[in-house]
């Protein structure tokens, strides 16, 4: 059993097998969005490859398992392209 945040409890336990669910579920959005993201990116789509990644930011932190390292890495890639995006969007528009 994992300790885990859940928005009706402070630590309730979640079973390996959920857990692992849980995770793949995590890191299927992360590579969905930054694939997603970069497609649109590259295509000059910056707005919606930015809504992209900050729905997929927002899942994966409202997930049970958010608190894992596991997640805080999927998050940090996640931030990490959303800002090169953003950097990209604003230097565009000059």
């Amino acid at each position: 059993m994992r300790l885990c945040r859940d928005p009706k409890g402070p630590f309730p336990t979640v079973n390996d097998a959920e857990f692992e669910e849980l995770m793949n579920r995590n890191r299927t959005i992360s590579r969905s969005a930054l694939s997603n993201a970069v497609c649109r990116a590259s295509s000059g789509d910056y707005e919606n490859a930015i809504k992209t990644l900050e729905t997929a930011i927002a899942v994966i932190k409202d997930s049970r398992v958010a608190n894992d390292d596991r997640c805080r890495v999927l998050l940090t890639s996640l931030r990490d392209c959303l800002h090169g995006i953003q950097d990209k969007a604003g230097s565009s528009r000059y």
